[in-house]
C-alpha cells in the first residue's frame, strides 16, 4: 500500500489520500445507514392544532403526544404512546338567540363544551428508510378515557373498551439522529351512533430523536 513508501512526502500524500477516501465513504452513507447499529430507542414529541368555524359554533382541537419506540429489527419497531387531546366547541350569539326563540333557557356568559381525551396505545410499526425519508405503517391496541364538561354543568368521564388504532407516518431526516415527522391516525370514536360508526382522526407533526 502507499502508506509503506519510504519518503515522508509520499507518506503524507498517502495518509491524506486514505483519510479522504474514508470521509467519502462516510458522506456516501444515508443518515439511517450511518446511524444504524447505534439506535436503541426512539423518542417522539408530537402536537397538533385544528380549527373549524361553523354556523353556530367554532370547534378547536389541540393535542400533545409522547411516543417511545423500541427497534426490534431494521424494519419493525414496538412503540408505546400517550396522547392528550382537548376538543372545544364555543357557541356564538346566533346559537344563543336560536335557543331562546325555542324557549330554551340559556345561561349568561360563554357557552361551550369541552371534551378531554387521554389515549394510551401499544403499536407495532413497519417502516424502512429510503435515503432521507422514512415511511411507516403502524397499528395496535388503544385504551381511551374521555371526560365531557359543558356550560350547563353536565360533567362525566367514561373509559372506552380496549379498541384499535392504525395509521401512517412519514419522517424526514434532519440529522443522523433527528427526524421531522408527520403522522395520521384513525381510531373508533369515543361516542358512536347506532346507525353508523364514527371515527376519530388525528393528524400531528413533531420530532423524533434516535438515542
Amino acid at each position: 500500500m502507499a502508506i509503506c513508501l519510504s519518503q515522508s512526502i509520499q507518506k503524507n500524500k498517502a495518509t491524506w489520500t486514505c483519510t479522504s477516501a474514508a470521509a467519502a465513504i462516510v458522506l456516501s452513507l444515508s443518515p439511517h445507514q450511518a446511524h444504524a447499529g447505534a439506535r436503541y430507542v426512539d423518542v417522539s414529541l408530537t402536537g397538533s392544532y385544528q380549527s373549524d368555524i361553523q354556523k353556530y359554533l367554532t370547534s378547536t382541537r389541540r393535542s400533545l403526544g409522547l411516543e417511545i419506540g423500541l427497534p426490534l429489527t431494521n424494519f419493525l419497531d414496538l412503540s408505546v404512546s400517550h396522547t392528550q387531546i382537548l376538543d372545544r366547541d364555543e357557541y356564538n350569539e346566533l346559537y344563543r338567540e336560536t335557543k331562546k326563540s325555542q324557549g330554551v333557557a340559556v345561561p349568561d356568559g360563554d357557552i361551550e363544551q369541552k371534551t378531554q381525551i387521554v389515549d394510551t396505545s401499544v403499536n407495532a410499526a413497519v417502516g424502512y428508510s429510503f435515503g432521507y425519508v422514512k415511511p411507516t405503517l403502524f397499528g395496535g391496541a388503544l385504551w381511551r378515557r374521555s371526560c365531557l364538561e359543558d356550560t350547563f354543568q353536565d360533567y362525566g368521564c367514561s373509559d372506552q373498551d380496549v379498541t384499535w388504532n392504525a395509521g401512517i407516518a412519514l419522517s424526514a431526516y434532519i440529522t443522523m439522529s433527528t427526524r421531522f415527522r408527520v403522522s395520521y391516525r384513525r381510531s373508533p370514536s369515543a361516542s358512536q351512533e347506532s346507525s353508523k360508526k364514527n371515527y376519530d382522526e388525528l393528524t400531528s407533526i413533531g420530532l423524533t430523536w434516535s438515542l
